[in-house]
């Protein structure tokens, strides 16, 4: 890499083109709005991308194991391109996107990256039955999981240990068996976590 190419970063306000009929195109949007660092001062080595164009080949955006995560990004200052089969490809190109924006990483004025997966399983377990986590935790461990662009969440919510989980029919199988009161999940928090992991990707 010549250390005196130009420097892609991100102008300020940087619009990212996403057709907004995709369903959570507005969570990509406002997630990628929300962490993408920006270099209002810059020097005439720098490169400024102005805007994202996201084009996907299959409008499907069911999460299932296997589906295809690869993605393409073409540089070429001021527009950048970012190309995906399905969704989920253009979820790990933004966050290849956002990890690459560094100044301290030259890059080439045009400049073409191409990535997927080299195992389909990519999964990291939590024991929450030994180890009660609240759930801002696990939310910000699924947030983790997404920038290492991993794919299985294993929640080993109950054991012998403990029971954090309040369900209706027998809310004293928590109320008894929970480490501490208040140490458990109930549906709602469960719905949460679920929903949160799908749009992470996981």
């Amino acid at each position: 890499m010549n250390k005196n190419a130009p420097q892609l970063v991100f102008a300020p306000g940087v619009c990212l083109h996403m057709d907004p009929s995709v369903r959570l195109a507005d969570f990509f949007f406002s997630h990628f709005c929300d962490n993408v660092p920006t270099h209002p001062h810059r020097d005439s080595n720098t490169e400024l991308i102005e805007s994202i164009h996201v084009v996907i080949a299959i409008e499907n955006t069911e999460l299932r194991f296997g589906h295809d995560e690869s993605y393409e990004i073409n540089f070429r200052a001021p527009t950048t391109t970012v190309s995906a089969n399905e969704i989920w490809g253009v979820r790990h190109a933004l966050e290849t996107l956002l990890q690459l924006n560094d100044n301290d990483t030259p890059r080439n004025q045009e400049q073409t990256i191409y990535d997927a997966p080299s195992f389909p399983w990519r999964g990291l377990l939590l024991d929450t039955s030994r180890h009660f986590l609240p759930e801002r935790d696990i939310m910000r461990q699924l947030q983790a999981m997404a920038m290492s662009k991993m794919n299985v969440f294993h929640w080993h919510l109950t054991d012998a240990q403990s029971f954090p989980f309040l369900l209706k029919s027998r809310p004293e199988l928590a109320t008894r068996g929970a480490h501490k009161p208040g140490m458990w999940y109930d549906a709602a928090s469960i719905r949460r976590v679920v929903g949160f992991a799908e749009k992470m990707g996981v």
